[in-house]
């Protein structure tokens, strides 16, 4: 069995957000593979599973820093830095001066995760685009675009990704995003339907907060407000963990925005808790004191 298919139903979930499921395969001694470089890797997303649910703890705990695995020192890194240690930024970017290190595909994405975390977008690509074979770091690269509002350089790498890896579950998320980027086409109804389709197809087999996520945001795209409340509502209430409370509190209150300000109070005021450096969270903020002082005026 080689290593792809020993990690293939790990690695969907994974991308996919399911991270409870992603713990549980992993600590599950029976499912173990059978290659060293599987078992490595199936670390690397144990790691990282539990840094996406907010649990960096666990993650500096079990690895001291010492490792000699250039793959544990990296999701080390993540963990620091998702942790508020920025200081990780200044050894992640001696990490990469290691020639094994940086020849290595999942250093490359996890340093880049980093950079892009840190606002340094162009070190970030950089990371990314060397992994040229390898899913994620080319799902980052058009993620990277999207958020430097440059779509047609996210199409043309989707493009090059369909052309290996069009079958595969991140490839049809990868899409997704480009085709919700521009809210205008997305209000077309043949790339509406594809995105709906591929949420709701995915959603059919796996558990994701981010699945529902994506299928509310085409919800919201569509005019179709209730909809979306609905499903992140019902979200909401299905999914516990704090990431997952997070997103879908954010979506929320922009639903509120719409007619209920008592309501999308309640919902920022979840996100304050959870994330006070959220990007919605950080904009209502400055609104707030921007208003406060227009207001100041006229007392």
């Amino acid at each position: 069995m080689d290593l792809v298919d020993e990690l293939r139903t790990l690695r969907t979930s994974f991308h996919l957000h399911c991270f409870p499921e992603v713990i549980s395969s992993c600590l599950d001694a029976s499912q173990t593979p059978r290659s060293t470089d599987a078992q490595l890797e199936r670390r690397v997303y144990l790691y990282r599973a539990y840094i996406a649910l907010g649990d960096y703890h666990t993650v500096l705990n079990k690895l001291s820093g010492t490792e000699g695995e250039p793959e544990l020192r990296a999701v080390r890194l993540l963990a620091k830095y998702k942790a508020g240690d920025r200081g990780s930024v200044n050894e992640a970017e001696r990490l990469l001066e290691e020639r094994t290190a940086s020849l290595n595909s999942t250093v490359q994405l996890l340093v880049g995760s980093i950079f892009y975390l840190d606002g340094r977008m162009d070190d970030a690509l950089r990371c990314f685009v060397q992994g040229e074979r390898n899913m994620e770091c080319v799902a980052m690269v058009i993620q990277t675009y999207l958020t430097l509002h440059l779509p047609r350089m996210a199409q043309k790498t989707l493009e090059s990704l369909k052309s290996w890896a069009d079958d595969a579950p991140l490839y049809q998320l990868a899409e997704s995003w480009v085709q919700m980027y521009d809210a205008d086409a997305a209000k077309s109804s043949s790339q509406t339907s594809t995105t709906q389709y591929i949420f709701e197809e995915l959603s059919a087999t796996y558990s994701s907060p981010a699945l529902v996520c994506g299928l509310a945001i085409v919800k919201l795209q569509q005019g179709q407000h209730q909809e979306a409340q609905l499903l992140l509502n019902e979200g909401f209430s299905r999914f516990a963990t704090p990431t997952a409370q997070t997103a879908f509190a954010s979506l929320l209150a922009v639903c509120a925005s719409r007619k209920n300000m008592d309501e999308t109070r309640k919902w920022i005021d979840l996100l304050k808790r959870n994330d006070g450096q959220h990007a919605l969270v950080k904009d209502w903020e400055e609104k707030e004191e921007l208003f406060d002082r227009c207001a100041a005026r006229f007392l």
